[in-house]
């Protein structure tokens, strides 16, 4: 909506549906966004990172599979913030993300493509791939 072109109309109801929400990204709600879901990632009890390396000790990949969604997730979000950008939806992040962010981790699209291939291999990548992703997110904050 925010960045449809208006074609036709006539009452200018559309336009001002498109005003009303062409608003500035709130500091409030950025540092909210940012603070609410790197304490979900890490260093909290029960962060992200700690359940995903858990359920892999125990062998349960489905778990792994729902928690490394939650993190990316989260991860995402964050990224959003801090570009101050609308979130996108589901679908083609990395390439919203690299398209319309001023700001992105080190690394970006390469350590979420090796989080994601190392899923269900060896608990040390995996534990790896998670602190760099962490740490170079951290770098944009």
């Amino acid at each position: 909506m925010i960045n449809s072109k208006i074609l036709y109309d006539p009452h200018k109801e559309f336009y001002r549906i498109k005003e009303r929400f062409s608003v500035p990204f709130s500091k409030e709600l950025k540092e909210n966004i940012i603070l609410k879901n790197f304490r979900l990632l890490t260093g909290n009890l029960p962060s992200y990172d700690k359940q995903i390396l858990k359920a892999l000790n125990r062998g349960d990949l489905v778990s792994v599979n729902h928690r490394i969604s939650a993190f990316i997730e989260s991860y995402f979000d964050i990224i959003f913030a801090v570009n101050e950008l609308t979130h996108p939806g589901e679908k083609r992040m990395i390439d919203y993300a690299k398209e319309h962010a001023k700001f992105l981790p080190k690394d970006f699209e390469e350590n979420m493509n090796e989080l994601l291939s190392s899923i269900g291999s060896n608990i040390n990548d995996v534990e790896n791939n998670l602190k760099t992703i962490i740490k170079n997110l951290e770098d944009i904050i």
